[in-house]
């Protein structure tokens, strides 16, 4: 970090950890914006942009890394027989929370709404489909490869 702070000056910097930082929300943005590209509404840069920033101001504190902590979408973080493998698996986008879709819908259109709680309700469902899997696959080191499986069919 010392050296990236020596190299862009403490302005720059700044504004590379702030985009550090707001990762998992540009990750739901990029989303969004792939869904709507061929669509009548398309999202601008500055609707991309107030939409990571909402996202960042609701996202949910961050939970202590536990075995029943659900994923928000099918890339599930492991510890187990998947990292052991080498298997390098990416932490979920942000979820859309209730607040961040009420705060959105005067930055974006009817359509964008629509589609951000697509967005939202494959997340939820997701997460439900891992809670389900967690509870009726026994406990062991095989979980994760078992759920990761099912959860990319």
């Amino acid at each position: 970090d010392r050296a990236i702070l020596a190299a862009l000056g403490t302005e720059r910097y700044a504004v590379y950890t702030e985009y550090e930082k707001t990762l998992p929300q540009r990750a739901v943005v990029a989303q969004l914006e792939q869904r709507l590209s061929y669509s009548p509404t398309p999202l601008s840069p500055a609707q991309s942009e107030s939409l990571v920033k909402i996202l960042s101001a609701h996202a949910p504190a961050p939970a202590a890394a536990s075995e029943e902590t659900a994923p928000t979408s099918a890339m599930v973080v492991t510890t187990g027989a998947l990292a052991a493998a080498g298997v390098e698996l990416q932490t979920p986008p942000a979820t859309v929370t209730n607040e961040a879709v009420a705060e959105a819908q005067p930055v974006l259109t009817p359509n964008q709404v629509a589609a951000l709680r697509e967005i939202q309700a494959e997340q939820r469902a997701t997460a439900d489909a891992y809670q389900i899997l967690r509870a009726t696959l026994p406990k062991n080191k095989k979980f994760d490869l078992i759920a990761l499986e099912m959860l990319m069919q």
